[in-house]
């Protein structure tokens, strides 16, 4: 976002129109970049005009382009993607990579979530008593309005893991190795591969949304789930077993 609004902030004077040569998916960038800019900036009425007088909208999918989406992706390439860099990256760019596959956070969350136990290691992060990273305890950091991060379901193996990481990372980082490299960025994906992975393996889409952050406004998710979190600690590990041994 910060980079789109370093390239496109003039078109806050110039006019949005050359947005309209863009694809749908860049424009929504744009867009949401010099919205955010021009809020900073104390013009968002301006942004609002603009955008009225371009005749340009948010660019959400319709039903047919949501179904072409899912009738051609190919869910498994995410996993092939991170399994190929397993032999042929530094572990300390695997490793952030191996982290988000296995808790299905933002790319920014799962590097966030590294740099903090880096900092201040476990003590105050982790819960033993229910076997989760407790991210609600670092609201400035992992609650961003609609882009949450509540807690992370993590094995034994991979709390280890997490014990013995001291590197600091950053998104930009981890790109730009992954770039020079000549790999193709995926990160996002293996999020949505992780939500995937689950409910192919019989977890409720309720729990899949709660463990990722997504705490809709339907009656039931607002006032009847009560998940119990050991129990779905305990399917969600059973679940995720297979991946976690491919990739760690």
């Amino acid at each position: 976002m910060f980079n789109c609004a370093l390239k496109y902030y003039r078109l806050l004077n110039e006019g949005f129109d050359l947005l309209h040569t863009f694809s749908k998916d860049k424009s929504r960038h744009v867009l949401s970049a010099l919205a955010n800019l021009s809020k900073f900036l104390g013009c968002y009425d301006r942004f609002k005009l603009l955008k009225e007088k371009s005749g340009l909208t948010w660019g959400h999918e319709n039903s047919f382009e949501a179904f072409l989406r899912i009738y051609k992706s190919d869910n498994e390439s995410a996993l092939k993607w991170a399994l190929r860099l397993k032999e042929s990256i530094p572990y300390y760019y695997y490793f952030p990579v191996c982290f988000l596959a296995l808790t299905g956070l933002r790319p920014i969350e799962a590097v966030n979530s590294l740099n903090l136990i880096s900092a201040k290691g476990l003590d105050e992060y982790y819960n033993p008593e229910i076997g989760v990273l407790e991210h609600f305890r670092f609201p400035s950091v992992f609650l961003r309005g609609t882009k949450n991060a509540f807690l992370s379901i993590i094995s034994d193996d991979l709390l280890e893991k997490l014990g013995h990481w001291h590197y600091s990372i950053s998104y930009n980082m981890l790109r730009l190795a992954l770039k020079r490299r000549k790999y193709n960025l995926q990160l996002q994906e293996l999020r949505i591969y992780y939500a995937t992975y689950l409910r192919q393996k019989g977890i409720p889409k309720e729990s899949i949304d709660f463990i990722q952050g997504r705490i809709s406004k339907d009656v039931f998710i607002r006032f009847y789930y009560k998940p119990h979190i050991l129990q779905l600690r305990t399917q969600v590990l059973e679940a995720i077993k297979p991946l976690e041994n491919q990739l760690l």
